[in-house]
C-alpha cells in the first residue's frame, strides 16, 4: 500500500511538472535590448517589429536602448540573461560579426552565447564618392585606386565600423592602398565628402541619397548582388563584375543560448508574419533598408558565413578598435 501511494505522488510530481514547463510562451513582457541609441536602423527595426509581436504575444514588447562599446554593453547582458526567451538582442552584423576580431577579451561569443532567432532586415551599402573625383563608375573607381596607390581616402564612423572594414575589402578589392579617415558618425564623414574633404563613403543609402540628389557626390554602385528599393537605377558591385563586393548591414534578433527550441520557433514564427505587414514594409524602405526575412537555420548560416569573411578582412588590414 505505501508502495503504491508512492507511485501515486511520483507519477502526479512528474505530471505536473510537466504542466508547469509547458505554459505557453511568453508568460510575462518581452524586451528587446537595442545595442545603440534611439534612432538607427537596428532601433527603427526593434520599434517596428515590438508592436504586431505584442498583439500577437498578449504581452508587452518593450525596446530597451543600452548603448556603449560598440554593442558590447547589450550583447553582454543579453548573453547572460535567462535564457527563456524574454530578453532578446537586436544584432547588427557591423556589431555582431566584426566585434570578436576588432576587441580582446569579450565576455561574450556570435556562435557559442546566442541561439539565432531571426533575420529580419538587410541593407546594402551605397559606394558614394565626391563629384571632385574623376570617376563615373565602380569599375572606374576600382582602376583609378588601383593607378593611384595611397592617393585616394574614405570616411568611416570609427575605427572598426563596417564603413572601416568596408573600405578595407575595396582596398583588398583594388589591390591598393588608401587612407580611412576617422569621424564621430556617418554624418560628419558625409557632410566632408560633399565638400571634397574625403574621397569615398561606404554606407547605407539614407545618408547619401540626399546629398547625391544635389550632385555634390555620386552614388556608384552598392554592395551585394542586387539593386535596392531606395536606388533603383544604381548598379549592384555584381553587377559591375565584382561578385567579392558584399558587406551588407543585416539586423536580426538573437537570444540567450540554451533557450528551448520551441520559444525559438515560436519566435520566429511570430517574426515571419510580423515583418509582412505592409506597414512595416514601407518603414523599412523609407529608411533604406529591405525586408528580407530568414528563420533561424539559414540565419545562423548568415551569421557564420560573414564572421568568416568580417574576420578575412579584418585580419589582412590588421584592423583593432581598441
Amino acid at each position: 500500500m505505501v508502495s503504491m501511494t508512492r507511485l501515486f505522488f511520483a507519477t502526479c510530481s512528474v505530471a505536473c511538472a510537466m504542466v508547469a514547463t509547458a505554459q505557453p510562451f511568453p508568460t510575462r513582457p518581452v524586451t528587446l535590448i537595442v545595442p545603440v541609441t534611439p534612432g538607427g536602423s537596428t532601433d527603427l527595426m526593434a520599434r517596428q517589429i515590438a508592436e504586431p509581436l505584442a498583439k500577437a504575444f498578449g504581452q508587452p514588447v518593450i525596446v530597451e536602448n543600452r548603448p556603449g562599446a560598440s554593442g558590447n554593453i547589450a550583447a553582454s547582458y543579453v548573453a547572460k540573461s535567462k535564457p527563456d526567451g524574454h530578453t532578446l538582442l537586436a544584432a547588427y552584423s557591423g556589431f555582431h560579426a566584426a566585434n570578436p576580431f576588432l576587441y580582446k577579451n569579450l565576455d561574450w561569443d556570435p556562435l557559442k552565447s546566442f541561439t539565432p532567432i531571426a533575420l529580419i532586415i538587410n541593407s546594402a551599402q551605397a559606394i558614394a564618392v565626391t563629384d571632385k573625383l574623376p570617376v563615373k563608375s565602380f569599375k572606374e573607381l576600382i582602376a583609378y585606386a588601383k593607378a593611384n596607390p595611397g592617393k585616394l581616402n574614405y570616411g568611416t564612423a570609427g575605427p572598426g565600423s563596417l564603413h572601416h572594414i568596408s573600405g578595407a575589402l575595396l582596398e583588398q578589392l583594388a589591390d591598393t592602398k588608401m587612407t580611412p579617415i576617422a569621424y564621430k558618425g556617418t554624418g560628419p564623414a558625409v557632410t566632408d565628402l560633399a565638400a571634397g574633404n574625403v574621397d569615398i563613403v561606404i554606407t547605407t543609402p539614407p545618408g547619401v541619397i540626399p546629398l547625391a540628389q544635389t550632385g555634390k557626390i555620386r552614388i556608384l554602385a552598392v554592395t551585394g548582388n542586387k539593386r535596392v528599393p531606395s536606388l533603383p537605377n544604381v548598379p549592384s558591385a555584381a553587377e559591375e563584375g565584382f561578385l567579392n563586393f558584399s558587406v551588407d548591414a543585416w539586423f536580426g534578433f538573437v537570444a540567450p543560448m540554451g533557450t528551448p527550441p520551441e520559444v525559438v520557433k515560436r519566435l520566429a514564427d511570430e517574426m515571419a508574419k510580423a515583418v509582412q505587414g505592409e506597414g512595416f514594409k514601407k518603414g523599412v524602405e523609407a529608411a533604406g533598408g529591405t525586408v528580407q526575412f530568414q528563420g533561424t537555420a539559414q540565419f545562423d548560416a548568415t551569421i557564420r558565413s560573414d564572421i568568416q569573411m568580417f574576420g578575412r578582412v579584418i585580419k589582412a588590414a590588421n584592423i583593432s578598435a581598441e
